[in-house]
């Protein structure tokens, strides 16, 4: 293993160790160069695994290997989007050449993912890739023996002449503050990160250091979330031709398949009945996964409840597909 590996144990060990040596302030936050806080969001990773949102669907799809244009082999797929595109205006400013795919960290499942991102509700759910399996997916990916590709329009992979660099990074959350001593220094805030809150020094420009790589940092509305994303940075533009690239995933997902029944979460609004859960993953179904705590505990809101029209009469653009009223 190189020295400088990030998944070196002891390299982690120092990082924890260092961390741990910084002094607070009298609010309880950490003081700290920029630089050090950005190298703790490359260098920690999650002991209990990355957690990912989805739809049964897309898991099926995701469990089902596709023959590969650069080897001729099968594999399974994982996608990332191109930031370009996303619908968090920063995400955009990115730019064309770098691509992502979201995780959560913790094991605690969380109200407002499932209500933001669990759609359509039946289907919805829950999956964890253990933290080994995607260490060992890394070292794979930096020796340079996992295959990333370009998803057309028709959703065929085309092989990509360019390279990219992969960043397994966690998502930082700036808060500005908006009152008080200094309020009007747009580098006056707070960096927040699991549940540290940490000071830059005043010397450093925060706000322009963060542009350098604004995949690694959100607004604090977006804390919630505990991010950690898996960044390929390419050497090229390609936003512009490729809506999303792919990378061979197999290891995670042969994990998670070999696990399916304690690393599989079915969500909140789980239906053994709804037509769009019958589907199976690898050969497993929805069924066999382990229900959400929050099962029958979240009321999703939705246009329906503020209409007054009929329900057996609705014609309405916003009626979810395959709803029998």
């Amino acid at each position: 293993m190189e020295k400088n590996d990030k998944t070196n144990p002891k390299r982690k060990k120092y990082w924890t160790e260092f961390f741990k040596n910084l002094d607070k302030n009298e609010n309880n936050e950490i003081i700290i160069n920029f630089d050090d806080f950005v190298r703790m969001l490359e260098v920690r990773r999650n002991g209990y695994g990355y957690h990912h949102l989805t739809n049964w669907r897309t898991l099926c799809k995701m469990m089902e290997p596709v023959k590969s244009p650069t080897d001729g082999k099968p594999h399974r797929m994982l996608h990332l989007g191109a930031a370009a595109n996303m619908n968090d205006e920063d995400d955009k400013k990115c730019g064309k050449n770098v691509f992502f795919s979201s995780f959560s960290f913790g094991p605690m499942e969380n109200v407002s993912m499932w209500n933001g991102y669990g759609i359509p509700t039946p289907e919805a759910v829950r999956v964890k890739f253990s933290s080994r399996s995607i260490s060992d997916w890394e070292r794979k990916f930096n020796a340079g023996k996992i295959n990333v590709y370009g998803v057309n329009s028709t959703n065929q992979l085309e092989p990509l002449s360019c390279t990219a660099k992969l960043e397994l990074v966690q998502v930082a959350y700036w808060s500005k503050k908006e009152k008080g001593f200094n309020y009007s220094d747009s580098n006056e805030g707070l960096l927040f990160y699991d549940s540290d809150k940490f000071r830059i020094s005043r010397k450093e420009k925060v706000v322009e250091r963060m542009r350098e790589k604004p995949y690694m940092f959100k607004e604090a509305g977006w804390s919630y979330e505990n991010e950690t994303r898996l960044v390929l940075v390419f050497d090229e533009d390609l936003a512009d031709t490729y809506r999303r690239v792919a990378v061979d995933f197999d290891g995670p997902l042969e994990w998670l398949s070999k696990n399916f029944a304690k690393d599989v979460t079915q969500g909140p609004w789980y239906d053994e009945n709804s037509p769009l859960v019958k589907d199976k993953a690898d050969g497993h179904s929805l069924d066999e996964a382990k229900p959400s705590r929050y099962y029958g505990k979240i009321n999703m809101r939705s246009m329906c409840d503020f209409c007054g029209q009929a329900k057996d009469n609705c014609q309405c653009p916003f009626k979810p597909k395959n709803q029998v009223y």
